[in-house]
């Protein structure tokens, strides 16, 4: 098996040639729908699924938001545009208030 250095692709998987990756070079520009919910948990579930590190932030115990995302994205040469599928895609994201090192931060589970 050969192996490719990191800036012959921007991350893995690569192709055969190493040239091709999963995600194009940033920079990265999006256009997207969102709805977002916002909504207080049980703080033990939360508690629940954080790592070592962040904790629950005093002021905002238990709060997350889930949203629903509907994205476009596309790099500087634009050939996203060109070819939609490449780039559109839509998810959805939960996010929980925590605090690590002293400052408010959403963490992702």
């Amino acid at each position: 098996m050969t192996r490719f250095a990191a800036s012959q692709g921007f991350m893995g998987p690569f192709s055969h040639d190493g040239m091709g990756s999963i995600a194009p070079t940033p920079p990265w520009h999006y256009a997207a729908d969102f709805v977002t919910i916002e909504c207080w948990v049980e703080p033990a579930a939360i508690e629940a699924v954080l790592p070592p590190g962040p904790t629950l932030h005093p002021d905002e115990p238990g709060l997350m938001t889930v949203s629903f995302v509907d994205w476009q994205a596309c790099t500087d040469n634009g050939g996203e545009l060109l070819d939609p599928i490449r780039a559109q895609y839509r998810e959805c994201i939960a996010l929980v208030s925590v605090q690590y090192e002293g400052k408010l931060m959403q963490y992702c589970p």
